[in-house]
């Protein structure tokens, strides 16, 4: 990659990352003062344990980082630009509260979160992405 297009990943994705984090950290302390957060202490949808969570959390996010320090497909990076910022900022509410601010409501009781739909939009667009990968491998070799 030459030093120009370096320089542009690293800005996009810190904007990125930025605005991501930033909006869904600023809903969650403008909700919260408002008292319409509920505290998701368990980890996954509040199924498993947080404290299992914590550092795979940790492990998961360094390796997100650098994959996304390798990507330079747009979708992939945005892919993984979601799933970084939703996984970040989960994890700073845990480490913060001991436990993650839900507000959305979802049938069956479960509470989410723009961090949760930020992660669901990530792995949703790598999916397309390597369905597109495939289909077009499979495509050239007819």
């Amino acid at each position: 990659m030459r030093q120009k297009e370096s320089q542009n990943h690293w800005i996009e994705i810190g904007v990125g990352l930025s605005l991501l984090l930033g909006l869904d950290l600023i809903i969650k302390q403008w909700l919260m003062e408002q008292s319409l957060v509920s505290w998701n202490r368990g980890g996954f949808l509040g199924w498993v344990p947080s404290w299992w969570w914590l550092p795979l959390g940790m492990v998961v996010i360094a390796g997100v980082g650098l994959k996304l320090k390798q990507t330079q497909n747009r979708w992939l990076k945005w892919s993984w630009l979601l799933i970084l910022a939703g996984g970040i900022g989960n994890l700073s509410d845990r480490l913060r509260f001991g436990a993650v601010r839900d507000y959305i409501p979802y049938p069956g009781g479960i509470q989410g979160n723009l961090a949760d739909i930020y992660l669901t939009v990530g792995v949703s667009l790598m999916l397309v992405w390597l369905w597109r990968q495939r289909y077009e491998t499979n495509r050239t070799n007819l």
